[in-house]
């Protein structure tokens, strides 16, 4: 008696998998469009204020920007080493070019 009653369950459950597991995916469905329709309506939300605009941010933009201040320029030397007999010149960067016109560089 046992048997048959775990058997019957048994049946009930294996019969009542298949539509859980579809209205499992249904609700996990429609707990997915909630994050997409939000993610829709800032996107519109966006799209309208930049048609809004008239494009007056972008000119703000386009100007040229002017950098004005003190610059420290700090000269440095450039060594690369030899190795597997690839040989890789020497570079040599100055910041001014009054020190180059000094040495005859151009």
């Amino acid at each position: 008696m046992a048997s048959n009653a775990a058997e019957a369950g048994l049946a009930l459950i294996s019969s009542w998998r298949r539509p859980v597991r579809w209205i499992g995916i249904a609700i996990l469905a429609l707990v997915l469009l909630i994050p997409l329709k939000m993610v829709e309506s800032v996107v519109r939300e966006r799209h309208q204020n930049l048609s809004a605009g008239g494009g007056g941010h972008r000119r703000e933009l386009e100007r040229r920007k002017v950098l004005a201040g003190p610059f420290l320029v700090v000269p440095y030397v450039e060594k690369a080493e030899r190795r597997d007999e690839v040989v890789t010149p020497t570079v040599r960067r100055r910041s001014s070019s009054a020190g180059r016109a000094a040495n005859g560089e151009r």
